[in-house]
């Protein structure tokens, strides 16, 4: 299954604040963390676009590996290295353990000017309206 993957953080290196998944067909994962201290910027773009009550990080975790195990392989495609950072990290539950996942697949596309425009265009830095819109930028 083929997976559009974004996710807004919390500044550079910060913690992970939405990530949403958008499949080629079925339903699509979005899911809210709690933002302690949001930064200047994330506070003034992010946080008013999330749509969504936040969950814990339990939770959140188990909800993804609910979704992403109805395969057995993924193709995630993402544009941003952060994004596969924050993906990769909900598969961890502490030392030496990880959550159940099928065999996943990660594409990273160079974007080019027509999907730099597609993005421009959609982008609201929401994470689900931005995976739809790299989805549609990069099919």
């Amino acid at each position: 299954m083929k997976i559009w993957l974004d996710t807004e953080f919390n500044g550079w290196g910060g913690d992970l604040i939405s990530m949403a998944l958008v499949p080629e067909y079925g339903e699509e994962f979005y899911e809210v963390l709690k933002c302690e201290h949001p930064s200047n910027w994330v506070l003034e773009h992010v946080m008013h676009n999330l749509n969504k009550p936040s969950i814990s990080l339990e939770s959140f975790k188990q909800k993804l590996a609910q979704y992403i195990n109805q395969w057995p392989e993924v193709h995630i495609v993402a544009t941003w290295p952060t994004d596969y950072i924050h993906f990769m990290d909900m598969f961890l539950l502490g030392d030496g353990m990880k959550i159940k996942h099928p065999n996943v697949v990660m594409e990273m596309p160079m974007p080019n000017k027509t999907a730099a425009q597609i993005m421009m265009q959609c982008t609201t830095h929401n994470a689900l309206d931005d995976a739809r819109a790299l989805k549609i930028a990069h099919p």
